[in-house]
């Protein structure tokens, strides 16, 4: 079942890079503080007057417990100042949410929400429901069936019964962000607790949801191959549907140099095709029926800010302190303090931080980073014809850098297309960051093996 992938070790440890890395397509880096909230309201208009505008989503950036401390409080400790202090900032959501809405055309519905931060699991169910009750009031969802809606919750704040009420409050999807027992060298077993998962996706498939997925590091110092192996057996036990790998990037300090946990990434390849999963790229695996998988034989799978998604292209809205959004040629993010973020909203203005508007050039590179990650090919006529350039010429000097994965076999290049081979695939996110944007800017070579 797997004799497809080819796992040359030699090839990875040739495009392998050692330095600080990122995604191969990562606009929030060059954010410029200069970006105002002008900036910001312009591009919602420019978005709404797009022939066929996009339909919308919404992220909701909650703050974890210790942030309210700012707001003089200690949980755990203060109970009812702890619930106060979450109320004070559900109130100034629901205005950054009047806010944002009145900048949008009300045919434009919302497809999907997502969820994150650790607050989520203090709050209770009518909390819960005065915040989704302000979204739904001034923003539309989509016709026909609810839309879809995902929260990120860590595994040691949560409980079965929490679970449950995530079922109760119409969560679609629930992504459980696991990780190792330390993140320093020399503290613990460097093994996330794959049995601490159990009671959870259990709850979560007695809630009916639609789709678990778990999300976790590997490749800490401490995490050997033969426990590694043994972690990796558990986890496919469980059966989720999709799974995120992200490796932890070890300084040793000795010896000046980091370390890439080759053969657990091997390992993890190797067992998650074995059990039935397609290797998405970039880490991500999903079962033979998800609908990632679905869409990514079908070519229509989609990666941007929030990573994999079998949705259509939407325009992401950013709600909360620090959230990200994502409008129409332009990334932005909220300002980040507590205090800050409560001072715009008092003063009846979003709380935009820095921004950053696409230029032809970053168009253009994020159009073919993203035919790369979705389709593993770059359909280079049109692109052609889409952005009036002569492909060869524009993109001379990458396309001499995508010789050697040419002469290996990792990548096939022809006059009217780009594509990966399976062992190219492997290797998507180095193939991808030689067209990225910002890479010029940077001036590293950033990207992760997966």
């Amino acid at each position: 079942m797997v004799a497809h992938v080819v796992l040359d070790r030699a090839l990875l440890e040739k495009y392998a890079c050692t330095e600080s890395c990122q995604g191969p397509y990562s606009p929030l880096m060059h954010l410029r503080k200069d970006f105002s909230e002008k900036a910001y309201r312009q591009a919602a208009q420019a978005s709404n007057e797009d022939p066929i505008p996009r339909p919308l989503s919404v992220s909701l950036c909650l703050p974890a417990s210790h942030d309210l401390d700012e707001l003089n409080t200690c949980p755990g400790v203060d109970t009812a100042r702890h619930t106060a202090c979450i109320n004070e900032y559900i109130g100034h959501f629901e205005r950054e949410i009047a806010l944002q809405a009145a900048l949008f055309d009300k045919d434009r519905q919302i497809e999907h929400v997502h969820v994150n931060g650790d607050l989520s699991a203090c709050m209770k169910y009518t909390q819960w429901e005065r915040l989704f009750g302000v979204l739904t009031h001034h923003f539309s969802l989509a016709q026909g069936d609810q839309p879809t809606s995902t929260i990120d919750i860590r595994p040691d704040s949560a409980s079965s019964g929490y679970i449950a009420l995530l079922g109760e409050l119409g969560f679609t999807h629930l992504n459980l962000i696991a990780r190792t027992q330390t993140s320093f060298p020399g503290q613990g077993s460097g093994r996330f607790c794959v049995e601490s998962l159990v009671p959870l996706i259990d709850a979560a498939r007695q809630a009916q949801l639609q789709g678990v997925g778990i999300t976790l590091t590997y490749g800490y110092p401490q995490q050997t191959l033969a426990s590694f192996e043994s972690d990796l057996a558990k986890l496919v036990a469980l059966r989720p549907d999709q799974v995120s790998l992200y490796y932890h990037r070890f300084f040793d300090a000795e010896n000046a140099t980091t370390t890439l946990p080759l053969a657990h990434l091997q390992q993890a390849i190797l067992h998650f095709k074995e059990a039935g999963y397609q290797h998405l790229g970039l880490g991500h695996f999903a079962l033979a029926e998800d609908d990632l998988t679905v869409n990514w034989h079908r070519h229509t799978l989609r990666y941007d800010l929030g990573g994999y998604s079998p949705r259509r292209s939407c325009d992401l809205i950013g709600l909360g302190a620090g959230a990200f959004s994502r409008l129409d040629d332009s990334y932005s993010q909220n300002t980040l303090g507590l205090s800050h973020y409560f001072n715009h909203l008092d003063q009846g203005r979003l709380p935009v931080w820095r921004g950053y508007k696409l230029n032809f050039d970053d168009l253009l590179r994020r159009e073919i980073v993203h035919q790369l990650l979705d389709r593993h090919r770059v359909e280079v006529k049109a692109i052609e014809e889409r952005y009036h350039i002569v492909f060869r010429k524009y993109f001379a000097s990458e396309l001499v850098a995508l010789t050697p994965f040419v002469e290996d076999g990792l990548v096939t290049l022809t006059t009217n297309a780009i594509t990966l081979q399976p062992a190219g695939q492997v290797l998507l996110e180095p193939v991808s960051a030689l067209f990225a944007p910002f890479r010029n800017k940077a001036r590293q070579r950033l990207f992760r093996i997966v």
